[in-house]
C-alpha cells in the first residue's frame, strides 16, 4: 500500500476544514487517545461505534476507568441509542478523499 505524504495530509485537513469539518491528525494512536481524553470531560456520557481502532488503542477501557458512562455499540443488550443521549460519540471514518469528502460505508 502506498503511504500518504505529509503534504497530502495537510491538503486533506485543509479541505476538510473548508467543508466545515474539524480534523486533527496524529502520528501515533497514543497521541490520538490522549487528545480525545482531553476533549471529553470525565463523567460524561459517551457513545462508541463499532470501531476496532478505538478498542485497540484502549480508548473504551480508559473512558470506563475514569468514570465515563459508555454506550458501546458492541455491548450485549444495547440495541441502539440516540446521539442526543451522549454529548460525545466516538467512531472512525471509513474513507476520506483528497478533496476533503468523507464516505461512510
Amino acid at each position: 500500500m502506498k503511504r500518504i505524504s505529509e503534504d497530502q495530509i495537510r491538503e486533506v485537513l485543509k479541505k476538510l476544514k473548508r467543508n466545515e469539518m474539524r480534523a486533527l491528525y496524529f502520528t501515533t494512536a497514543l497521541e490520538a487517545k490522549k487528545s480525545i481524553l482531553r476533549m471529553i470531560p470525565k463523567n460524561t456520557k459517551v457513545g462508541v461505534g463499532g470501531s476496532v481502532t478505538l478498542r485497540e488503542m484502549g480508548l473504551v477501557e480508559d473512558l470506563l476507568k475514569r468514570g465515563n458512562e459508555v454506550y458501546d455499540h458492541w455491548k450485549e443488550g444495547i440495541i441502539s441509542f440516540f446521539p442526543t443521549e451522549c454529548k460525545f460519540f466516538c467512531r472512525t471514518d471509513n474513507l476520506h478523499t483528497i478533496s476533503g469528502i468523507k464516505y461512510f460505508i
